[in-house]
């Protein structure tokens, strides 16, 4: 694979996710792989939207040239009309020209959340992606096979226990000062945003002790 410090797949016109007024910073990659605990990368926030610093932390971190596109349309009222992704990756000893053809490709057809709303499935977006774009130069027919699909489903798997496991860490004499204030300890999820709350009677056998 060519060494290549400069190469970010970039597709601004497929996704509406633009950060705006966040400036320069630094955004975490969490990553799931099945083991004890997550992996979790770094990179920086460098561009304009979320795709193209995804795109930069695979490319810089795992060396592994990426195009993403998200898509997300919803009302004045915030009701989600339709949302989605897709995430293109070289498999190893690939050619770097394809995913640079893919680009293209991807630049050139209607907005990914427009394709959306207008009625099109992930697997008919795909097929536009590679399907021949009838140009000498950028031709790009390939073959592609459909392994698995699956349904996603939103979950979170916080729960009241693992919260008060975690609350339990602040000691027993950081506890009786919080409860001498507060009637109640409320904790939120940061990523599903359910709350949770706790009296003094849930930490009482750690008080007594």
């Amino acid at each position: 694979m060519a060494n290549k410090s400069n190469y970010y797949p970039r597709t601004p016109r497929l996704q509406s996710w633009e950060v705006q007024g966040l400036g320069k910073g630094t955004m975490r990659i969490i990553k799931d792989m099945g083991l004890k605990e997550p992996y979790i990368g770094i990179t920086n926030v460098d561009y304009s939207s979320l795709p193209d610093d995804i795109s930069a932390y695979f490319y810089n971190s795992e060396q592994i040239p990426t195009i993403i596109s998200l898509a997300c349309e919803d009302t004045n009222d915030g009701k989600i009309l339709c949302s989605g992704a897709f995430m293109v990756q070289l498999l190893p000893g690939a050619d770097e020209d394809f995913i640079t053809k893919l680009e293209r490709k991807a630049e050139a057809i209607r907005p990914m959340n427009e394709l959306m709303k207008g009625g099109m499935s992930l697997e008919q977006i795909i097929n536009l992606l590679y399907d021949d774009m009838d140009t000498a130069d950028d031709s790009l027919v390939e073959e592609y096979e459909i392994l698995e699909e699956k349904e996603l489903k939103y979950n979170c798997d916080c729960n009241s226990d693992r919260f008060q496991r975690g609350i339990m860490t602040l000691g027993k004499e950081e506890l009786k000062h919080i409860f001498e204030g507060e009637k109640e300890i409320e904790a939120e999820c940061q990523f599903c945003g359910k709350k949770y709350k706790f009296t003094e009677n849930d930490f009482e056998d750690i008080l007594k002790k």
